[in-house]
C-alpha cells in the first residue's frame, strides 16, 4: 500500500504534442508564481511540517 499527499493535480489537453507542451510550460509558470509554501520554522508560530 502506498500513501502520498498531492498539493495539486492537473490534466492537460491539446490538439498535438506541441500544444500540450506549451500548456505545461504555462501551467508551471502560473503555479510557481502563485503558490506559497508555509510551515517552515520562522515563517509563523507553528512548528515545521516535516
Amino acid at each position: 500500500m502506498k500513501s502520498a499527499h498531492y498539493p495539486a493535480a492537473y490534466v492537460l489537453t491539446g490538439a498535438d504534442d506541441q500544444e500540450v507542451e506549451q500548456r505545461a510550460q504555462e501551467l508551471a509558470q502560473w503555479y510557481a508564481a502563485g503558490v506559497r509554501w508555509t510551515g517552515r520554522h520562522g515563517e509563523d508560530d507553528r512548528p515545521a511540517l516535516n
